[in-house]
């Protein structure tokens, strides 16, 4: 009796049996809805203390969650950004998180197998761009070993921009092990035929069996013929009573 007196008084504090069934036996195992799209994607480059600013402030910008991710994926702080102890430590940091992520884009980005990521960490200078001029910059560079030259991030492809920026992101999600579901917004919308047919090759690699991926797409190339049974068209049917 006296732990059936004590069940009801906590099933009363949950406000009801089903918040008690929940907040007891599922909300361990409820998955975490994680969506990207392309307000996501990298600018290449970004003040430190202006972006340590905005985390204070629980104020970030879209374009700063992969940032986020790729710094923890190198297992860095924004202070250490700023003030690091050794240049050398911070390097050597820096290296193993651009070769990650290179071996990952790689490994996916099939229309050229040259290119490598490069971070570098350092002073702002006067001329540098808006919002950038003091205090200690990140820029993310990609060097092309065929052609002996490297461009800044945000110069290169959208496609190319965005699917880099998504691997940065969801990298370090995937870290934290715990059930997810996620949301992509027309993945494929900056990506041709090929590099549409990479993201579903990561999608089934990496990702199928361990989370459930939702997408949505205007592109066939986005479908994959071998699994229509995937497939559920969306349809606005109030405009067929017009």
């Amino acid at each position: 009796i006296t732990q059936l007196k004590s069940r009801t008084t906590t099933i009363k504090e949950a406000k009801g049996l089903t918040p008690y069934i929940y907040t007891k036996h599922l909300q361990k195992s409820t998955p975490t809805f994680l969506y990207f799209d392309e307000c996501y994607v990298m600018k290449g480059q970004e003040n430190i203390e202006a972006l340590k600013t905005r985390q204070s402030q629980n104020n970030l910008q879209e374009a700063d969650y992969p940032l986020l991710g790729l710094i923890e994926l190198a297992r860095l702080q924004l202070d250490q950004l700023i003030s690091p102890a050794r240049t050398e430590w911070l390097i050597n940091m820096l290296e193993g998180a651009s070769n990650h992520l290179s071996a990952k884009v790689l490994k996916y980005w099939s229309q050229n197998k040259h290119l490598h990521m490069t971070f570098d960490v350092r002073a702002a200078r006067p001329g540098d761009p808006p919002g950038m001029t003091s205090g200690t910059n990140i820029w993310a560079r990609i060097h092309d070993s065929k052609r002996k030259v490297s461009t800044p991030l945000g110069t290169r492809s959208r496609g190319f921009v965005w699917f880099f920026s998504f691997l940065a992101w969801f990298d370090q999600q995937q870290r934290k092990n715990e059930p997810l579901i996620l949301l992509l917004d027309e993945p494929g919308l900056f990506l041709h035929g090929t590099a549409q047919a990479d993201l579903l090759r990561y999608i089934d690699d990496e990702l199928k069996g361990n989370l459930q991926v939702i997408y949505t797409t205007h592109s066939p190339f986005m479908v994959d013929a071998a699994r229509f049974e995937r497939v559920r068209i969306v349809q606005d049917k109030s405009m067929d009573s017009d």
